[in-house]
Parts: C-alpha cells; structure tokens; sequence
C-alpha cells in the first residue's frame, strides 16, 4: 500500500466537504515553535479540504480543523517564514489547491515550478462515520466504516519535527497489531538528515537541501525526491520508472511491494534515520509494518509542529555529489 494519501486518491475515494460542521473536530493542529507563526497547508481528495486554507497559528496556540463523516484522502503539512496571506513561505511553500505559488491559466495545467519540492512532514489521514464500528473481525469488512485510517508520511522527506497523540482507541494495521498512543519524531531535526548517502557505488547525494532564496536549510530529501526534484537540484528531469530510481521510488508496477520491501531503499541511512528517530511514521512507498493506523472514528488526534533546527549543508561536498547526481541519472533510459 503506497501511503494512505495516494492509495485513497488512485482508488476514487470521494470528499465529502463540510456540511456538518456540529460533527466532532477529530483533529487538532498545534504550533509548539516559539519562533514565530506556522501556516497548515492541507487538501483532501485533491481538493481544498473543509477549512480554509493555509490556516495561520501563532506559537504556542492550536487550530481545530473540521473532520466530518467520510472525509478522505486528507493531507496536512507546516509552512514557516511566510508572508501574511500564508504565501512566499521559507518552509513548506510545495503547493498545493489555493496555494499562491501554484501558476494557473485557462486550459493549462498547474505550473509547480515556482513551489518548494514536496518534502513537507505529513500527517495524512481518511476518516469514517462517528458512532460506527470499526471491527476488523467483523466478517465481510461489514463494521469498517467507523474506522479512521492515519499515519506520518516521510516518504518525499521531512521538513519540521513533530509529534503525534492519539486519545482513542488507534492499532498499527500490520499482523501484530499493537495498540498506539502517540508517534514521536521530534529528534527528526536537520542534524540528522544524511549530507552524503550513497545510493550505489557509482551515485552518492547529498539530502539536505537550502531555500535558493533564503540560502537556508529547508528541508530532507528523501532518496526518492532528491532523485525526481528538478526545483532545487538543477538537475534535469527523470521518472520514477528511470532504472537508477525505481528502487528508491517503488512505482507500481514496474515494482511490487515486496519487490519494494526487498530493495536498497530499506538499506539506506534515510530510512533507518527515519526508523530511529521517528519510529511509526512512513519512510517509503510500501511501509506499511511502520506507517498506517487504524483507529475508532471516536479517536481524537493531537499534531504538534516544532521548530526547524537548522544545520550547515557541507556545501563543498554537496556541490561535488549534485553534479555527479546530475551526470549519473542523464545516463539512464
């Protein structure tokens, strides 16, 4: 299963937008960075989801997003160092429905050139009917739609630290099963991402990458995104399907999910960075073992964002591996 955004999206799941807003608000979104303002960026089902977007929060304060019956395929991820309409940000500007970076114009696809790459820190989740049941044992699936399903993405890359409390009844949705309380990745800061992860014996990359306004640390790569970004990089564009990147990317097909499991990117220093440091949360396409909850659509969740602790880029070195980056993946078909 690809993280729970995507397989929900690919399989046509539907937005139900907000009527009810007298249903219970199941999520709650808080600033725990003192340094100044955070903006909560979000979409569900590939649409601006039921609140408004790009939600401010002062520090210290929180924001209770809607979460009505059957809300799906939803995605929240932190913004910083923005300008007052939540635009223009240092962190987090990757785009989205709404968002200012986005370029639109009548019969043209969005242009993405001008967002950050989407290496945001994620919290994803679809949420069922309140007062349902969610019973797995139930035979036929017949008590699933009272099931919330959510998890941490860091399958494109992290950006702030966070962490995630759960109030209800939430249960890892691999075999074992084990009961979850709360996911805490707020070790996950800039210090940790990998400056030279050696991807083969021919390729090593530098992850952590810098605004190229600001000059500053804006975020981790993942292996995948650090491989496919054309934005920051200067590279010239691949595809998932490129030999050198299905691996690290796991498209379906031409790779399966155990195909994915078995592969080099459960070897690599981002994924037992991610595994150490925050430990429950997605690190690739298919980690399903670590990533997705199932929870009782009575389970109210807590998401706190911290600040970005930032870090040098070891620019030499970085220079040296982007431009062999580049070289290697012009090689490929």
């Amino acid at each position: 299963m690809q993280s729970l955004f995507a397989a929900a999206v690919s399989s046509g799941a539907v937005l139900v937008t907000a009527q009810a807003t007298a249903e219970p608000h199941r999520l709650r979104i808080v600033n725990g960075c003192e340094d100044g303002p955070m903006w909560i960026a979000h979409m569900a089902a590939g649409s601006t989801g039921p609140d408004l977007q790009d939600i401010k929060i002062e520090p210290g304060a929180h924001h209770d997003f809607q979460t009505p019956d059957s809300l799906s395929a939803t995605r929240y991820w932190p913004k910083m160092g923005c300008d007052e309409t939540g635009g223009n940000c240092e962190v987090g500007d990757s785009g989205g429905p709404g968002e200012s970076c986005v370029r639109r114009a009548p019969g043209m696809g969005d242009d993405y050139s001008h967002c950050a790459p989407p290496m945001d820190t994620k919290f994803e989740a679809s949420f069922g009917v309140n007062g349902q049941p969610c019973n797995p044992s139930a035979p036929g699936g017949s008590e699933m739609s009272g099931c919330d399903y959510v998890d941490i993405s860091l399958v494109d890359g992290f950006t702030l630290p966070v962490k995630l409390d759960i109030h209800g009844e939430c249960n890892a949705s691999s075999t074992q099963g084990q009961r979850v309380e709360q996911i805490d990745c707020t070790s996950l800061t800039m210090d940790v991402c990998p400056y030279a992860e050696a991807l083969s014996e021919a390729l090593t990359v530098n992850l952590r990458v810098a605004n190229p306004i600001t000059q500053r640390v804006a975020g981790c790569y993942s292996p995948c995104m650090r491989l496919l970004d054309t934005k920051w990089t200067n590279q010239t564009g691949t595809t998932a399907e490129n030999d050198a990147v299905t691996p690290y990317c796991c498209p379906t097909p031409p790779l399966s999910p155990d195909a994915c499991r078995a592969g080099p990117i459960v070897n690599t220093e981002f994924i037992t960075t991610v595994h150490e440091k925050c430990p429950g949360a997605y690190g690739y396409a298919y980690d399903d073992s670590n990533g997705l909850l199932r929870c009782t659509s009575a389970t109210t969740y807590v998401l706190t964002y911290y600040c970005m602790q930032s870090t040098t880029l070891v620019p030499q070195s970085a220079a040296a591996m982007d431009s062999t980056a580049r070289g290697f993946l012009q090689q490929k078909p």
